[in-house]
């Protein structure tokens, strides 16, 4: 005789008694293939008795809760897998530097105002352009 533990609410055709959720039946093992076979296996459940029932019992629960985990992390790991594989495969260029624009570089002598120009020390210079130019060039060299 084991012992059982119903799951869900019902009655005991052979002796119409009626046996609640969370109680604790002790029955034949044919017995309680006759209530699986004719109600389905959510009304009642083996409660293990031997380490070794407890095992496999405890081992069943987990493997049921844990297996729709391990498909989702085997999912995930195929995307990841492929979503690498693309990455791999896409050839990506090397850097190309390019020349700064001709509006990003700082032209001198830069005219602050009329006849009033900046040089590229920062210092300012009056007069007209062609002599800022000149002054320009002779800080180059």
């Amino acid at each position: 005789m084991n012992r059982y533990k119903v799951k869900k609410m019902f009655r005991d055709a052979r002796t119409n008694e009626i046996y609640s959720a969370g109680v604790l039946i002790t029955i034949t093992k044919d017995r309680a293939e006759e209530i699986i076979e004719k109600l389905g296996s959510d009304f009642i459940e083996l409660v293990p008795e031997t380490p070794g029932q407890i095992d496999d019992f405890v081992q069943e629960a987990i493997d049921k809760e844990t297996a729709p985990l391990i498909e989702e992390i085997n999912q995930l790991r195929m995307e990841l897998s492929m979503a690498q594989t693309k990455l791999a495969a896409k050839e990506i260029p090397p850097a190309v530097e390019q020349a700064p624009d001709s509006s990003t570089i700082e032209e001198f002598p830069k005219m602050i105002s009329r006849g009033h120009y900046e040089l590229s020390n920062g210092e300012s210079f009056d007069g007209n352009k062609a002599a800022a130019e000149e002054a320009e060039k002779a800080l180059v060299k």
